[in-house]
């Protein structure tokens, strides 16, 4: 079953939108369903695009592939992404020095559970730009 939802969500303040596709994609199969998987750009040379096993998905019950999603589609220097985070201040960077790392790292993968480490980083720095 593939679900695909695209979200709009508008900043008043400041006019700034944000357009999200949140890709889930469930199955429905038990045969080594306790192992994660971690999402590798399956047949992808040099991580240039977002694609997946089907066969390994269906078989995990734990999988970071809709973190690639949102890094390798919407976040990363990527040619298949919208590279939402291009040119980021230099100011910001020095806030947060471990920034780039993070973005690499969730795009490209950083083992297991690397991948949702490095994107709920990226999501605690942003935050925290916003709110100040």
């Amino acid at each position: 079953v593939l679900v695909n939802q695209t979200m709009l969500a508008m900043d008043k303040p400041s006019g700034k939108s944000l357009l999200a596709i949140v890709i889930i994609l469930l199955c429905l199969s038990f045969l080594g369903w306790d192992e994660p998987y971690t999402s590798d750009n399956y047949g992808c040379p040099n991580n240039e695009c977002f694609s997946y096993s089907s066969t390994n998905l269906c078989n995990h019950a734990l999988t970071d592939h809709n973190y690639h999603g949102v890094c390798g589609s919407l976040l990363s220097p990527s040619t298949y992404s919208m590279n939402l985070l291009h040119s980021i201040p230099r100011e910001v960077v020095n806030r947060h020095t471990l920034l780039p790392m993070l973005l690499e790292r969730c795009w490209r993968g950083g083992g297991e559970g690397g991948r949702k480490m490095a994107a709920e980083m990226i999501k605690d720095i942003l935050t925290q730009e916003i709110d100040k």
